[in-house]
């Protein structure tokens, strides 16, 4: 509103702390139905991983709270998924997803896309195995190096495979129909010996050698 309103004829509403200091680091108990009103939404974004997951946590079971990074491209991917699925004639969980990252988007698009599948009738733990997800160290499982210790990654550790920490291994072992990457993140991929065209590579450019893929 404070931003884009002005373009659509809307009054901004200044209700923004001049002040950061005063709801960071505590943010505690704040009473914004009494200031605001019973229906409000309090929407917060830009946040490190760990304090947007505490504050969802934190304040859902009391206020209507939205977070962008975590819910809002959630939605946006899952619509992207279940239009693709109208294309390809498969269900949700016909499909393996592969996460290259596993921040707050990812994590977000993943546990949001497990409440998808399971409104197609399956269990949480069928939904869960067709999850795959990789963060900096590599593949998010049991066994690998060090462990995974961030709690927003712990649902999608699997304790089914080795650790791998090279997307184009994932991708060899996987096989996933489906993957998703941040935007951030940059492909380097190397040529495979054979001369072949690298999985990644193929999906970037758009090459016709995949069937209705998904990226």
């Amino acid at each position: 509103m404070c931003y884009g309103g002005r373009y659509f004829g809307i009054d901004p509403i200044p209700t923004a702390l001049l002040h950061s200091s005063m709801a960071y680091p505590s943010l505690g108990p704040i009473d914004y139905e009494t200031g605001y009103g019973p229906n409000v939404c309090v929407q917060f974004e830009d946040m490190a991983n760990h304090n947007g997951f505490r504050f969802l946590e934190r304040y859902r079971k009391d206020y209507v709270v939205f977070n962008d990074d975590i819910q809002g491209a959630a939605a946006v991917a899952l619509a992207g998924l279940i239009n693709s699925t109208k294309v390809t004639k498969t269900r949700l969980v016909d499909n393996k997803y592969l996460f290259f990252g596993a921040g707050a988007n990812a994590t977000g698009i993943a546990s949001i896309l497990v409440a998808a599948m399971k409104d197609e009738g399956v269990s949480e733990a069928e939904a869960r195995s067709r999850i795959y997800m990789m963060d900096s160290k590599g593949l998010l499982v049991k066994s690998r190096y060090g462990g995974v210790a961030e709690p927003h990654k712990q649902p999608f550790v699997r304790d089914d495979m080795g650790p791998m920490d090279r997307l184009k291994d994932a991708v060899t072992a996987i096989h996933p129909s489906v993957l998703i990457a941040h935007p951030s993140i940059k492909f380097t991929l190397e040529a495979e010996p054979t001369g072949s065209l690298p999985f990644l590579d193929v999906l970037l450019n758009r090459i016709s050698d995949l069937v209705r893929p998904v990226y």
